[in-house]
């Protein structure tokens, strides 16, 4: 449990500092291209508290571990083995995991309008800062 949780944390500092440097090569490129929509963004970015970002980071971790989880059963269900195989067992899991997923998951609950509105950004955002990867030749 401990080693878990260690895991956890190590994984959400990794994400920490992402953060970071993702912030940082997007306010360089902002400020380089004169993008003042971006600039007045990253303001807004930059004053989010670390708890606020600890609890975002720490919620989507978590939810990935219960993606990943149902990802394992369903491989196991696709690939049986000969010492412990029981099919109705695994489709209850795996139905009770995908119905728990979004359990507590209510955006409507704490996104004003407001919010929306002043979370939108230009269609051609990810291509402007290259956050598309290029397309790879195939040989």
């Amino acid at each position: 449990m401990r080693a878990e949780l260690l895991t956890k944390g190590e994984k959400i500092t990794i994400m920490f500092n992402y953060w970071d440097l993702m912030f940082g090569t997007l306010q360089q490129k902002a400020s380089k291209i004169k993008d003042a929509d971006v600039n007045e963004l990253c303001k807004k970015l930059i004053v989010v508290p670390q708890a606020i970002k600890y609890k975002a980071l720490e919620y989507y971790v978590d939810k990935c571990r219960e993606v990943h989880a149902i990802a394992f059963l369903q491989w196991r269900k696709m690939f049986p083995n000969d010492l412990r195989y029981d099919i109705e067992e695994l489709d209850e899991l795996i139905t009770s995991r995908v119905r728990n997923l979004h359990k507590n998951f209510a955006p409507n609950t704490r996104i004003t309008y407001m919010t929306k509105e002043l979370a939108k950004v230009p269609k051609d955002f990810s291509k402007t800062y290259k956050l598309i990867p290029k397309e790879k030749k195939v040989f």
